[in-house]
């Protein structure tokens, strides 16, 4: 976006009152989406992304916001026993606590844990497995308090049939409306010896202690595909992508959207290059709009697309490429004040800064590419209030 020069751009503006680089200031701190629908106001708003100046202030308005400190949670598996969760927080990363697991995940025959996702209000989310069909429990924990609940399976049996379970949760989440933890789950349930298989969506209530299957149509839930990496909670929704694979050439990559409000889904198609079997995706937020990251197989060069629109794919906008980032192998999360944490080639976890353009390493050796990062605040809230 050039300053005006036409004649007909300087009778908008003045017809509007905002001189150039206010408007260029105050559009700078807007969400994508609200960008996109103000384009229409002057003509030039609507290819904003494409400037050099507007980018460089959209850039820097989002790694200023929320420039808390917050530590962040590694979740880190180790070559045995269970995985390490470390608590990693100081302006440089340099202090580093390693949390105990709460007693549901000590068992004798646990096998394996990992984080689910964090609750604003201290609460974090594990998947607690025992390493067979079904026998998988999502455990909800504050470490500071010590208190948890591990949430039941939904197992009911079918009178003279044999069958199993697999399930995948992608998401937990508070409701403060109903004070109530809720969480969402996919389960395959194989009748007969696998001869058939039926998949379906369910809804946990803590407060009520039950299951609710979600009732969808067919064609809806033949293409919401359980998670493939992260998910992302916003505005209200749980986002995660997904790959429905047909063959490599009619392979598709979604973003799922779920309403937790009205508890219906909403699909997008994602953008992606015909060698997309060679990309490495991480789905993010990036200054209040989804955002997908995009890592290219052995280079070290980064595209981050945002989304203005959900269920619509032209709405997806390239909003820059990185390069290069030395070292860099797989981003793993997108933090507070503008840094992006990845793996680099060695194993040891780096970070990279937005605002001084820089990487650096964090101290921590062994992180692959199942390791997870969350933002982390200390609560003394307890699960009270909360009937179950």
């Amino acid at each position: 976006m050039e300053e005006p020069t036409s004649k007909k751009e300087k009778v908008i503006n003045n017809n509007i009152n905002i001189p150039y680089d206010v408007a260029l200031s105050i559009l700078s701190r807007l969400p994508v989406k609200s960008l996109k629908r103000f384009g229409c106001v002057h003509t030039s708003w609507s290819n904003l992304i494409e400037n050099p100046k507007f980018l460089s202030m959209y850039l820097q308005n989002w790694s200023s916001k929320d420039d808390d400190g917050s530590p962040i949670l590694l979740w880190q598996q180790v070559p045995e026993g269970l995985p390490n969760l470390l608590l990693i927080s100081g302006e440089r990363f340099e202090k580093k606590v390693k949390f105990d697991w709460p007693p549901p995940c000590l068992e004798e025959d646990v096998e394996f844990i990992t984080i689910l996702d964090y609750c604003d209000n201290g609460t974090i989310g594990l998947i607690r497995s025992k390493g067979s069909y079904g026998d998988e429990n999502v455990v909800l924990w504050n470490p500071i308090t010590k208190e948890f609940r591990v949430i039941p399976s939904r197992l009911s049996q079918v009178q003279g049939t044999s069958f199993s379970f697999m399930v995948h949760t992608p998401g937990f989440w508070y409701d403060n409306v109903n004070d109530d933890y809720k969480l969402l789950q996919h389960a395959a349930c194989f009748l007969d010896d696998l001869k058939e298989t039926k998949y379906f969506w369910q809804i946990y209530s803590l407060k009520s202690n039950s299951w609710k299957k979600l009732d969808l149509d067919t064609i809806c839930a033949s293409k919401i595909c359980k998670p493939m990496g992260p998910m992302v909670n916003l505005n209200g929704s749980l986002h995660w992508w997904g790959t429905k694979h047909h063959d490599i050439a009619t392979k598709e990559d979604l973003l799922i959207s779920f309403d937790k409000s009205n508890e219906m889904f909403h699909i997008t198609p994602i953008d992606c290059p015909t060698n997309s079997y060679y990309v490495n995706r991480y789905l993010a937020v990036f200054n209040g709009s989804i955002a997908v990251i995009s890592n290219y197989f052995k280079t070290n060069i980064l595209d981050i697309s945002i989304l203005g629109e959900i269920a619509v794919k032209e709405s997806w906008t390239k909003l820059l490429t990185i390069t290069p980032l030395p070292c860099f192998e797989l981003p793993i999360f997108v933090g507070n004040k503008g840094i992006i944490f990845f793996i680099k080639e060695d194993g040891e976890l780096g970070c990279f800064d937005f605002r001084t353009q820089l990487s650096k390493e964090i101290g921590i050796r062994g992180v692959n590419y199942n390791s997870k990062i969350l933002i982390y605040s200390e609560s003394f809230v307890p699960f009270e209030g909360i009937k179950y």
